[in-house]
């Protein structure tokens, strides 16, 4: 995690927003290829859908809140 948000976002980890980490969790079955989509600068629509199926998971088991 360290490595990948310093590359990802110039940031450690303890500085990454909530997006910016659920990013990094989904470059995590394989981070050469799906990291790309960020060089281009728009998420692919699957990635953009795993983003909000990983946060509303996360909003369901109470591990963040809508605020």
């Amino acid at each position: 995690m360290k490595s990948a948000s310093r590359k990802y976002f110039g940031k450690s980890p303890s500085q990454l927003n909530l997006l910016e980490a659920v990013y990094l969790t989904t470059l995590l079955p394989n981070p050469k290829i799906y990291s790309q989509s960020i060089a281009k600068g728009k998420l692919p629509s699957w990635q953009s859908q795993r983003i909000e199926t990983l946060l509303y998971r996360l909003l369901k088991r109470q591990r963040i809140s809508e605020d």
